[in-house]
């Protein structure tokens, strides 16, 4: 936790230890769900317009792994936005910059 929870985000959380109780149990079962969690044969399903939004520097889900997710999606539905200087959670590090892009995603013309 003292090391790699720190890399999640660029900028230090508000959601900081003060807001923040450890349950050990629920992340060990979380972790092992997680684990073997593989949802990409499921996004070929999604037919609605579907925003991927990632940060340039997270280590979670890296740019490979958005990129492959817009992939998988079936063709003119997914959208990709990279956020620079921006960790696991882009409203955290770069909020002006994730609003700026929700805003534009929900106003775009989807019909196309």
């Amino acid at each position: 936790m003292a090391t790699c929870l720190p890399l999640y985000n660029i900028q230090p959380s508000t959601f900081g230890p003060r807001r923040t109780w450890m349950n050990l149990r629920v992340l060990v079962d979380f972790n092992e769900a997680f684990a073997e969690m593989d949802l990409r044969d499921d996004l070929a399903a999604i037919n609605c317009p579907t925003l991927v939004l990632v940060g340039e520097d997270d280590p979670m889900t890296p740019v490979e792994a958005a990129e492959e997710m817009l992939a998988l999606l079936p063709d003119g539905v997914g959208r990709l936005e990279r956020v620079e200087r921006c960790g696991h959670g882009t409203f955290r590090d770069q909020p002006e910059r994730t609003e700026q892009a929700l805003r534009a995603f929900w106003s775009a013309d989807l019909s196309r």
